[in-house]
């Protein structure tokens, strides 16, 4: 126990929290609601990425097998 702790004044007291107000200080406007137009826009910038991961998999696939290629060169180099 310390000089302090008998003052309150120093301890934080909590607000009661009211849920239904911060229900709908969260809640999207009208205005931000998406509309069928965003989500089309949305899921084409989804199906584009989606594109370009199977180009990048696709490239990271060629690199390795040109490693595998040289790694049994050198294999059979090594071996003579």
């Amino acid at each position: 126990m310390g000089i302090f702790s008998r003052l309150n004044i120093f301890k934080k007291k909590e607000k009661p929290v009211d849920m239904e107000a911060e229900l709908s200080r969260m809640k999207l406007p009208t205005a931000m609601e998406p509309s069928a137009e965003n989500i089309h826009a949305k899921m084409d910038l989804v199906a584009t990425k989606l594109e370009s991961l199977g180009i990048k998999y696709d490239t990271l696939n060629a690199r390795l097998d040109r490693i595998e290629k040289m790694l049994a060169e050198i294999y059979a180099l090594a071996k003579q």
